[in-house]
């Protein structure tokens, strides 16, 4: 049986830092259309890493920042 969250939920991304790569983790309670966006120190977009529909659940998703300078980013 698989569990649906009861609340929406945007855990930390690990590792923070990191290098290349981090996860971040997300839950919600109903279908929802899902926008993940990293944005750099200034405010500027550099990435999408969703603009999909999700079911309930709760969801893991990956940012590559191989190709990315060293800083500070946000994942909104």
């Amino acid at each position: 049986m698989v569990s649906v969250p009861t609340a929406y939920g945007l855990g930390q991304n690990y590792p923070n830092p990191f290098h290349p790569t981090t996860t971040l983790s997300f839950s919600m309670p109903e279908a929802e259309h899902v926008i993940l966006d990293v944005f750099d120190a200034t405010g500027r977009k550099i990435d999408a890493l969703i603009d999909a529909d999700r079911q309930p659940g709760t969801y893991r998703v990956i940012f590559n920042g191989e190709n990315y300078s060293p800083g500070l980013y946000s994942l909104i």
